[in-house]
């Protein structure tokens, strides 16, 4: 079991477990980004900017309508890779052009079904450790 260790990121005057990652689409290149691991969303919902830069057509993915905190939004799923540490494994993830997603969202699916999430708020640390 691979085991990976991040610390909690400030966040409008308070700490969250907010990681960092990489994403890209085949082949291409990596994008570097960061997400709040979210244990109440779940799929993974990311910045549709991100999705441009992986060189997306957002509209092209399957519509959904994810509800949160602050309602719903509109954001499209689209396949690519994700890689956290040294994991790299394809998913499903969706994308927004919403002004109203301040972070990234790392969601159930697909992290906690590939990943053992441990929220250490003693010791401010996200712990991710493969399944």
């Amino acid at each position: 079991m691979t085991r990976h260790e991040f610390g909690y990121v400030p966040f409008r005057g308070s700490n969250f477990p907010i990681i960092p990652l990489e994403l890209r689409l085949s082949d291409g290149p990596w994008v570097a980004s960061e997400a709040l691991v979210d244990s109440g969303a779940s799929v993974s919902l990311f910045d549709g900017q991100i999705g441009r830069v992986l060189g997306l057509s957002i509209n092209r993915g399957e519509r959904i309508r994810p509800v949160g905190i602050g309602g719903a939004i509109s954001a499209f799923l689209h396949r690519i890779t994700l890689r956290i540490g040294d994991e790299e494994f394809e998913a499903e993830v969706a994308f927004t052009e919403s002004r109203r997603l301040p972070l990234n969202l790392l969601g159930r699916k697909p992290v906690f079904e590939r990943f053992l999430v441990t929220f250490d708020e003693r010791a401010r640390q996200t712990i991710l450790e493969t399944l």
